[in-house]
């Protein structure tokens, strides 16, 4: 059986609020549909509640209902205001953003510091519709640069602690570093946002200092040259320390490259697996080598590879085997991959170290 619900009433309830027509909708509906329309109730509520970011002007704040828009600034100039919206999220997003307290009749609607339309203070209350665009990083770029986020942080602080000609040679390229990093993630979470400002209609809009967005273009290249510059800080790093053991230490933060080994018996027989992961914006080449008791030597496997791609792994396995008939392999084995990256005539290498066990 299908609820008429008579048209008056719903039109007379969403004039004032269109969020309310549900209810009238549950008030009017024959008693063998309430339960129906209570279900749809919950689920057009759910729906619509997670889209929804409401202004109050005259508190200058704004909330949202949904975890995925962060109304992070709300600005009130006389009778001109404007609020920043963030999409926490990587997808585009739509949301409604209602103002609560407006006092003009219209208003010119200024979308990113763009005119786009006049509207009333009704339309504007009710709320207007805007798909706030997601990410729109360079993967590869994003690739690398996430890993080195917190990387960099803590060689950074590390550094800083430390005395001597050596640390303090590497400050100021790991602050850039710092920086960089955080500029190109900046970026692109000024991208996924959306600033509007209502003006009075025909009046002259006032300056109001938002977050510095940039065009799609503009803010991707940011990542890319976040990840040049970094190459550019390695090679520099590599170049100039002379403490081998402070050098790898440096170079390995500003380095998105992993190492890691397992190891197992197979058949009675010890087999290792190494693993070497590339984040870097670009390729690496290295070789692996295994650290083995006396009398033990590796047996199969290609432990060098080359032109690793972005985003790839390369996975070797090899057995042990001993010159001593029925010797008890080892508990572990301690591996390092010598690890190169170059680009142009920017050149740096680094050792990476892993301990495979039984």
């Amino acid at each position: 059986m299908n609820a008429r619900v008579p048209p008056d009433i719903i039109e007379s309830v969403a004039v004032t609020n269109p969020h309310l027509r549900r209810f009238a909708i549950v008030r009017t509906a024959p008693p063998m549909s309430a339960f129906l329309a209570c279900v749809l109730l919950v689920l057009s509520a759910s729906s619509a509640s997670a889209n929804l970011v409401t202004v109050d002007i005259a508190a200058k704040k704004a909330v949202s209902d949904s975890s995925a828009f962060d109304p992070r600034v709300v600005r009130v100039m006389g009778e001109q205001v404007g609020v920043l919206v963030y999409n926490t999220t990587l997808s585009p997003q739509k949301v409604r953003i209602c103002f609560s307290g407006l006092k003009e009749q219209d208003y010119d609607v200024y979308i990113n510091g763009s005119y786009s339309r006049v509207e009333s203070s009704k339309t504007l209350t009710d709320g207007i519709e805007y798909t706030i665009p997601g990410t729109i990083a360079d993967k590869v770029a994003f690739r690398c640069l996430k890993p080195l986020e917190p990387k960099v942080a803590a060689i950074y602080d590390k550094m800083k602690k430390q005395e001597g000609e050596g640390p303090a040679r590497t400050l100021s390229t790991l602050q850039q570093a710092n920086e960089w990093i955080a500029g190109a993630f900046r970026a692109d979470t000024n991208y996924r946002s959306v600033e509007i400002i209502l003006v009075p209609a025909g009046g002259m809009m006032q300056h109001m200092v938002f977050a510095s967005r940039m065009d799609a273009e503009a803010a991707a290249q940011t990542g890319r040259n976040a990840c040049r510059l970094m190459h550019l800080a390695r090679s520099h790093m590599f170049r100039v320390l002379k403490d081998p053991d402070l050098r790898n230490e440096v170079v390995e933060a500003l380095t998105p490259v992993t190492f890691t080994a397992c190891y197992k018996l197979k058949n009675g027989k010890p087999v290792v697996t190494a693993v070497v992961k590339n984040d870097c914006d670009l390729p690496v080449s290295g070789t692996i080598s295994a650290e083995l008791p006396k009398g033990w030597s590796v047996s199969g496997g290609k432990l060098s590879f080359d032109s690793l791609a972005s985003g790839k792994s390369y996975e070797t396995s090899f057995g042990l085997v001993s010159k001593t008939k029925n010797a008890k392999p080892p508990k572990s084995v301690p591996l390092t991959a010598v690890v190169t990256i170059t680009k142009d005539r920017n050149t740096a290498k680094v050792w990476l170290f892993a301990i495979a066990q039984q």
